[in-house]
């Protein structure tokens, strides 16, 4: 029961870094950051991309618990 409970919250950690981690850098890569970006696209990736490292942080810290 408890090696169960331990895989199915595995599997929703790797679908939760997925989303709050490796969702955000494809969009800043692909879509974000062009040719013409301004000065002002980069300041918000930059934003962006703390946002994304704590939120990493946050989800690796969890699964310690």
């Amino acid at each position: 029961m408890q090696e169960g409970r331990e895989m199915f919250l595995n599997q929703n950690l790797k679908v939760l870094l997925f989303l709050i981690v490796e969702l955000p850098l494809l969009w800043i890569m692909f879509f974000k950051l062009h040719n013409a970006s301004s000065s002002f696209d980069y300041f918000q990736v930059a934003r962006m991309l703390k946002v994304v490292t704590v939120a990493g942080m946050l989800v690796i810290l969890s699964t310690g618990f």
